[in-house]
């Protein structure tokens, strides 16, 4: 498995914290229901300018980062979903059908440029609606970001080394047996070298994000290889990818750690014989 040597990066804090390395702000996931037509993200429907503040604020959708939206027919991030046309009629009458559907998404927020105290507290940071745009009049599900005016940037920067370097986990030779492993977990340790490069006490989140397939969070080589690559702690705990999740506490008097992880292999068959690989890439969070 493949891992990235990071860039450093300028964090973020408020009260309560809410701050990241590579985002400084990020939601946990949420869900909205009942659309109309293809429904979007339209963003920034107040049309505000966070740029100004030093603020980039976007949709993570799917595992892709939408920065740039706009509340303007045809800029708004699709979501996939549509319900089927509706007659003027039906819709009068409230006869229009409501479909349920569920979307996960996380609201991120990045500093960007010189900071300034941004003038309110709260940001309509999108609203869903249909293929025609913004609809004002009964106005769907809104997201409204509060807290804004408690955002603090913090001249904090960790660096980051993964070893083996270049990042790259080597299993070996590995001996299938029947329809698993011998030994039943291969495993092979890899190690984060975090350095801090400030004196405030901070916590480190990662997200290992890949865009290969995941199967009961096995990250899976191939469509037939009856077997996936997983992340564990030194617990044995399972770490999902895709996912943020605490990496570790840096106290103030704390410069360096090493957060030694493991990389194994579980398999759900008779695993496919030959060269395997897989890729995955470390994001930092710094709260």
């Amino acid at each position: 498995m493949r891992r990235q040597r990071m860039p450093e990066r300028e964090a973020m804090s408020a009260r309560p914290p809410s701050a990241s390395a590579h985002a400084g702000w990020l939601a946990q996931p949420a869900w909205a229901v009942r659309f109309v037509d293809n429904s979007y993200f339209y963003a920034n429907r107040d049309g505000k300018n966070p740029a100004a503040w030093g603020l980039e604020i976007g949709i993570r959708y799917r595992g892709v980062d939408h920065f740039g939206a706009a509340s303007r027919p045809g800029t708004g991030v699709p979501t996939g979903f549509a319900v089927p046309p509706c007659s003027l009629t039906d819709f009068n009458a409230k006869r229009c059908p409501k479909i349920p559907v569920s979307i996960a998404y996380q609201v991120v927020v990045c500093k960007n440029g010189a900071w300034v105290q941004p003038p309110g507290d709260v940001d309509t940071v999108f609203q869903f609606d249909g293929e025609k745009g913004l609809n004002n009049t009964n106005p769907s599900f809104q997201y409204k970001l509060s807290g804004l005016q408690n955002l603090k940037p913090t001249p904090c920067m960790v660096d980051v080394t993964a070893t083996p370097e270049p990042g790259i986990v080597k299993f070996g030779q590995i001996h299938a047996s029947g329809n698993g492993f011998s030994p039943a977990v291969p495993r092979r340790p890899f190690s984060l070298a975090l350095t801090r490069k400030c004196s405030i006490a901070v916590r480190i989140d990662g997200y290992f994000e890949t865009s290969q397939t995941v199967h009961n969070g096995l990250l899976v080589p191939q469509s037939d290889s009856n077997f996936g690559i997983g992340i564990e702690d030194r617990n044995g705990n399972a770490i999902a990818f895709n996912q943020q999740f605490v990496l570790t506490q840096m106290p103030g008097n704390v410069s360096f750690q090493n957060v030694v992880l493991d990389a194994v292999l579980k398999s759900f068959g008779a695993p496919k014989i030959g060269p395997f690989s897989g890729t995955a890439t470390i994001r930092l969070f710094i709260y």
